[in-house]
């Protein structure tokens, strides 16, 4: 389950993470600022930085259980 940082602290603008899913949307990571898509809020948008690369989150959204983070390329 991944922890909802923004819970704690809704301006949180940088955090650490591990991925701990791969589908084929997106990728589920173990602790999360962005904030998902649902009771009429849109989702947060920004970046995630993996091994010196950039990638775009475009959506982020509650699936199967997971929160889902949909990036603008794969990895």
């Amino acid at each position: 389950m991944t922890k909802l940082l923004y819970l704690d602290d809704m301006y949180l603008k940088e955090f650490t993470a591990k991925v701990v899913d791969v589908v084929e949307e997106g990728v589920v990571l173990d602790q999360t600022a962005f904030y998902p898509r649902g009771g009429g809020q849109p989702a947060d948008t920004g970046k995630l930085v993996a091994n010196g690369k950039e990638f775009g989150v475009l959506n982020v959204e509650r699936r199967d259980g997971k929160v889902v983070h949909f990036t603008d390329k794969q990895g």
